[in-house]
């Protein structure tokens, strides 16, 4: 940023203002409540329903983007992507599950929501 250091939050706040966010239903009051909270408040530029997408724009230098730190691994392993901690910034993803209505309730079904309400927010965590 021609040779100035900006202080802590400053350089975030003024690249806030090109936010880009991946939506899904439901998830745009959580966003805004989060940034509220954190005194950021970005002009949100584009909402786009495609995480590559997203990811691909963020790569191109077009704006910022608020996602799942999962969504992201792969990239910030390759060094192509810097992922940015929100810390404890109340953001969460609701997750559903789509089965034929025959299926319920299943035995194999409720093991597979056992499995995955026991495990799978240990792995997304990791």
């Amino acid at each position: 940023m021609g040779g100035q250091a900006a202080g802590p939050g400053r350089r975030a706040r003024r690249e806030a203002a090109r936010a880009l966010r991946a939506t899904e239903p439901g998830d745009r009051p959580d966003h805004a409540r989060a940034a509220r909270a954190g005194r950021v408040f970005p002009r949100v530029t584009m909402e786009i329903d495609q995480m590559e997408a997203v990811k691909e724009m963020v790569r191109l230098g077009l704006g910022l983007a608020v996602v799942p730190e999962w969504a992201v691994r792969r990239e910030v392993t390759a060094g192509t992507l810097r992922a940015v901690s929100l810390g404890k910034a109340g953001l969460w993803r609701a997750w559903g599950l789509a089965c034929l209505e025959q299926q319920l309730p299943s035995p194999a079904l409720r093991a597979f929501v056992r499995l995955c309400t026991e495990h799978l927010p240990r792995a997304l965590a990791a």
